[in-house]
This record gives C-alpha cells, sequence and structure tokens, in this order.
C-alpha cells in the first residue's frame, strides 16, 4: 500500500510539474508577445516622426541601424530587429538591424509572365518548371477561366485535388498563397520569397533592389552590375557612407549614364526600364525576436507596416 501511495504521489507530483511549466511557458509567450506589439509600435512611431522620406536606400537609418533596433532592452527580456541580408558588391552576408523595404522586391501581383520567369530560371528552377509555376500565376490571379499556358492551371485542375479548391481569381494577399499553385512546393517558396511581395505600386526600388530582382526584370547583366557597384561606393560593400545613391528617379539614367559609363545598347536597355523603378518605399516588413534573457526562449514576430502605421501583416513563431 505504501509502495503504491508512493508512486501515485510520484505521478501526480510530475503531472503537477508538467502543467505549471505548460502554464509558465504559455505567460512567457504571451509576455514575449506583448514586448513584440510593443516594440513594433516604437518602430511605427519612428516612421511617423520621420515622415515619409523622399528616397530609401542601404545607408538609411531606417535599414540598418543597430543603435536603435539592436537588442532593444525590457529588463527580463530584449528585443533585436533584424534580418540577414546579402550585399551582391561585396558577396557578403551581414547583419542589418532595422526594416525591410518591400519595394526592393518584385511585386507578385503586377509582374508579368517574363519577370515572373526569369526570376524562377534564377532560382535554378527548371525551364519546364518556372513556367509551369509563372503561368500558374497569371492564371490565379485573373479573373478568366482560361490556361494562360498548356501546364498552368485553373479551377478544371484544382477541383480534383485531393482536397479540392478553385483558383482565385483575384489579386495574391498573402505571399503564403503561392503553396496552393500548380508546381509549387515548400522548397521552391523558399527560395523565391524573399524576392517577393504582394505590396506597392509594383515598381522597384533602384536603391535596395537585390542583383536577382533586377535580372529577373530584363535587365541585362552588365548593366545590373554596374548598377550594383555604383551603388556601392569606393569601398565596394553597399550600406556604408560612400554608397552612391539616387534622390530621384529622374537622375537615374543621367547619373547612371556619367558614372557608370554606360555602352549604347545599355542606355538604350535603361531607357526602356526607367519607368519601372522608384527611389522610395511606403511598405516595409520587420522581423523582431523577443529573447527572455538567460535562457533560449524566444518568440518571433514577422509584420509589415507602412509610414501611417498601418499593420497589414502579422505572423508569431
Amino acid at each position: 500500500m505504501i509502495v503504491f501511495l508512493s508512486s501515485l504521489l510520484l505521478a501526480i507530483s510530475y503531472g503537477i510539474r508538467q502543467k505549471v511549466a505548460f502554464v509558465n511557458r504559455i505567460e512567457q509567450n504571451r509576455r514575449l508577445s506583448s514586448l513584440a506589439e510593443l516594440a513594433v509600435s516604437k518602430v511605427i512611431s519612428y516612421l511617423k516622426k520621420q515622415n515619409p522620406k523622399k528616397y530609401i536606400a542601404l545607408t538609411n537609418d531606417l535599414i540598418n541601424n543597430p543603435l536603435d533596433f539592436k537588442d532593444i532592452d525590457f529588463g527580463k527580456d530584449y528585443i533585436s530587429l533584424s534580418y540577414n541580408f546579402f550585399d551582391d558588391a561585396s558577396k557578403e552576408y551581414f547583419t542589418f538591424y532595422g526594416l525591410i523595404d518591400e519595394a526592393r522586391k518584385i511585386n507578385i501581383n503586377k509582374a508579368d509572365f517574363s519577370v515572373l520567369m526569369r526570376l524562377f530560371l534564377l532560382v535554378n528552377l527548371e525551364p519546364s518548371k518556372s513556367e509551369e509555376i509563372a503561368s500558374s500565376i497569371i492564371d490565379w490571379r485573373d479573373p478568366d477561366n482560361l490556361l494562360y499556358k498548356a501546364n498552368s492551371a485553373e479551377d478544371s485542375y484544382y477541383r480534383f485535388l485531393e482536397l479540392p479548391y478553385e483558383a482565385k481569381d483575384g489579386d495574391f494577399e498573402r505571399l503564403e498563397e503561392l503553396i496552393l499553385l500548380k508546381g509549387m512546393s515548400p522548397d521552391i517558396f523558399l527560395k523565391v520569397k524573399d524576392y517577393l511581395t504582394v505590396y506597392g505600386d509594383g515598381k522597384i526600388n533602384i536603391n535596395t533592389a537585390s542583383k536577382i530582382v533586377l535580372l529577373a526584370l530584363g535587365l541585362t547583366e552588365s548593366l545590373v552590375d554596374k548598377i550594383i557597384f555604383l551603388r556601392a561606393g569606393k569601398d565596394g560593400i553597399s550600406g556604408t557612407d560612400d554608397d552612391c545613391i539616387f534622390f530621384d528617379p529622374n537622375e537615374i539614367v543621367s547619373k547612371l549614364t556619367n558614372l557608370a559609363e554606360l555602352n549604347k545598347k545599355e542606355l538604350e536597355e535603361l531607357d526602356k526600364f526607367k519607368d519601372n523603378f522608384t527611389v522610395n518605399s511606403n511598405f516595409f516588413s520587420v522581423k523582431a525576436t523577443a529573447t527572455q534573457k538567460g535562457s533560449k526562449i524566444r518568440l518571433n514576430v514577422d509584420t509589415v507596416i507602412d509610414y501611417q502605421g498601418k499593420i497589414y501583416l502579422w505572423n508569431e513563431n
């Protein structure tokens, strides 16, 4: 009887400890979530104080500002707003502390088939797979039920899946909708998600766009390399004080002509694509990580905001 009661008490004690640990974890997550909301509120306040800038470049305090966005102290916890940035000029990865310019990405609701096709080819997909996904994007967002390409997909394809649904026939509201498309997979999504957005008017910020995005637009590699290295300045590293910045869309052609020594073909090419560029942005994504001091407990928050402080997306994990 004593042995039985002892075993029972141990089992009850273990169960209680598990429940207490579970409740503590919920409370910790709630606290970290509240702190993440506070940090994003700080960012929104920061944006409102600055007002919309005339230009956004990799040197802006919004884009990389460790002083304001790294290890923000909240007593028991701290929060960092950070992301991995690949510098096409130096071919190195850096940790940036700040906001991600959504105008450095391709708007999936505005891009035509050729831009989407090139993007998938640039992330090393086979031509047939690239065409399948690019055309399926067009069919997902267009209002008709006609196939854009023979290997694309409309309602007639999606209705016969194990878990059936229909093509949206409207704009993408979240990038994650891509997972629903014919030909798409989680691995492919991870390859392209950082180059795509659903926010903005579709114009690309020439000050912040990556090499892959510029190439996907249709610019030749020689012209893209000249843009990248001109932006980086003499030290060859993007986001430093000697960067060359485009302050106005109307100066893009003249500045590149004067400083990058473009040949006739590149000049014609730049003139053809000049209306695709901007030097500004109104939408920013934020990757916030709230961490409990002295432990490995952390909460990641992804959100998208604009200059007016409107929140368009909030994901916690």
